[in-house]
């Protein structure tokens, strides 16, 4: 079950992170957390780039971040071009790239490994992703 955090300053104001990790700021919810001794913490979607920031008084800040992408392009072939984007510095086998192809066989259809623009598949087996 995911966790909520409410801003002790403004408890309609709150954040649940969710079981598979990703961040709904609007969420609302039973649970105030109250006293934290803490410092700030930081979390991130990584699907969205939307971080939260829970401060150490208890206010929530979220923002949208930008995130630099390292691109991969492979003409696989005269009509079949596979474009890549991950973190920079990522390496190619592993699960964290977005892929797409694009298609030009009968004008130009683009599509997507996994049919999302999710950062979850290997840029090295992006001829045998499925796309849709």
């Amino acid at each position: 079950m995911g966790q909520q955090i409410a801003d002790r300053n403004n408890p309609s104001r709150q954040l649940k992170v969710n079981d598979d990790g990703s961040i709904d700021v609007n969420a609302t919810a039973e649970l105030i957390v109250k006293d934290i001794q803490i410092g700030a913490v930081e979390l991130k979607d990584a699907t969205t780039d939307v971080r939260a920031i829970v401060n150490s008084d208890g206010s929530i800040n979220n923002t949208q971040v930008v995130v630099v992408y390292g691109t991969r392009i492979d003409e696989a072939t005269s009509t079949v071009t596979y474009i890549g984007k991950a973190a920079t510095g990522s390496t190619t086998s592993t699960s964290v790239w977005q892929v797409q192809k694009i298609d030009t066989t009968t004008g130009t259809v683009i599509t997507w490994a996994d049919g999302n623009g999710d950062f979850d598949n290997i840029w090295d087996n992006r001829a045998s992703l499925s796309y849709s």
